[in-house]
């Protein structure tokens, strides 16, 4: 690999989550652009969800900040903030989907959401994602896990 693709790729490695690869920053802008559509619908949940929104549209205002740098840097051929682009788009993936805040389309999890959205609708698919991320946070007034398994438990 050549010093000039080496710049216009990333690779973003986040142990036990995934990696992701982006052969330029045009691709990577296409990608968040991709993201935002997707969980949009996300919006029309609970007052769960408005922090999960929040945390969405963090993700994809800074990436996408990030990736617009890193692209102008690559223009300019202004080569030694390349990588501190990089490092920008790299931090928010780790922020973000690392630390499990929010949750990305190929995701097995979003795989989850989508099957039970298709069968039950936005605001049942809206709690389970809000459940899936929250669950072993200590928010505020967010139940944790086991009131939920004790409801279950009540049900059957």
């Amino acid at each position: 690999m050549t010093g000039d693709e080496k710049s216009s790729s990333l690779r973003i490695d986040i142990p036990n989550v995934a990696t992701f690869e982006f052969s330029a920053p045009d691709e990577l802008i296409q990608w968040n652009r991709a993201e935002y559509e997707n969980w949009k619908w996300i919006q029309t949940g609970s007052p769960f969800t408005r922090e999960i929104w929040s945390a969405h549209e963090n993700f994809f205002t800074g990436l996408n900040s990030h990736a617009n740098e890193w692209k102008q840097y690559l223009q300019s051929e202004q080569g030694q903030y390349v990588d501190s682009a990089k490092r920008g788009i790299t931090n928010s993936f780790n922020a973000f989907l690392g630390a499990g805040k929010i949750l990305w389309r190929d995701s097995p999890s979003a795989a989850f959401i989508g099957e039970l959205r298709g069968k039950f609708g936005d605001v049942v698919a809206s709690g389970a994602y809000s459940f899936l991320v929250n669950r072993d946070r200590d928010i505020g007034g967010f139940p944790s896990a086991s009131y939920f398994e004790g409801m279950v438990q009540g049900f059957l």
